[in-house]
């Protein structure tokens, strides 16, 4: 070997590691960017990891904010029937008496309840004549006028009885909101796994995570 080639080949060393030295040296400072969907979400059962690891990295992405959404929405839900189960323990306590005027659900007796409030604050005397026709209590004869009646409580009640009603209508009304919102939304979960072209007609309903996520993969080859 001439001393020229073995200075050049001395040279093309000292590059090289010099070269793999600061590659080096820019990896500990900067180091690589981790792909934090990687992994399934935590509703994914473990043997679907591998599956899930293989799709494009925008689609884990799209399922896991899906995912994130989905929980987000039955944490909200589950929150919301716990601050009203007490409306259904107090409809519990009445459901025997309830059930024979034909009121079996909770929803049915706040329907009810709010309907009556809707006629009290139409006719206020009429809605009570026929609530007493109703419950067997007879009015007896029209009051005296030299008869003295303190009707301030029962206004008082009345009108705590009206707020409740509404209450009860409001709360009703965002439960039934909230419970559409969580329906749409597991649509939209569903249809982003909907397979597309000869797959399309499949029944999901009837497959595995893993099949439906073959399936998926299948259109991006």
């Amino acid at each position: 070997m001439t001393s020229e080639l073995r200075k050049e080949l001395e040279r093309q060393y000292d590059r090289a590691v010099a070269e793999a030295a600061k590659k080096e040296q820019e990896q500990q400072i900067c180091p690589p960017e981790e792909d934090e969907f990687l992994l399934p979400p935590r509703s994914y059962k473990k043997e679907y990891a591998e599956c899930f690891k293989s799709l494009p990295p925008e689609m884990r992405r799209y399922l896991h904010e899906r995912e994130s959404e989905t929980e987000k929405g039955f944490s909200r839900l589950n929150n919301e029937l716990n601050n009203r189960r007490w409306l259904d323990d107090a409809f519990s306590a009445r459901s025997a008496r309830l059930g024979r005027l034909g009121i079996c659900k909770a929803k049915d007796w706040v329907e009810t309840m709010a309907k009556i409030d809707d006629d009290l604050e139409k006719d206020p005397f009429g809605t009570l004549q026929t609530l007493a026709k109703a419950y067997g209590v007879h009015l007896g004869a029209p009051i005296q006028p030299t008869a003295a009646v303190d009707v301030a409580p029962l206004l008082e009640r009345l009108e705590e009885l009206n707020s409740k009603f509404s209450r009860f209508v409001d709360e009703f009304r965002a439960k039934t909101i909230e419970e559409e919102q969580i329906a749409e939304s597991k649509k939209a979960k569903e249809a982003s796994f909907s397979p597309k072209g000869k797959n399309s007609n499949r029944d999901l309903s009837k497959l595995t995570t893993r099949e439906v996520l073959e399936l998926k993969l299948a259109d991006y080859e």
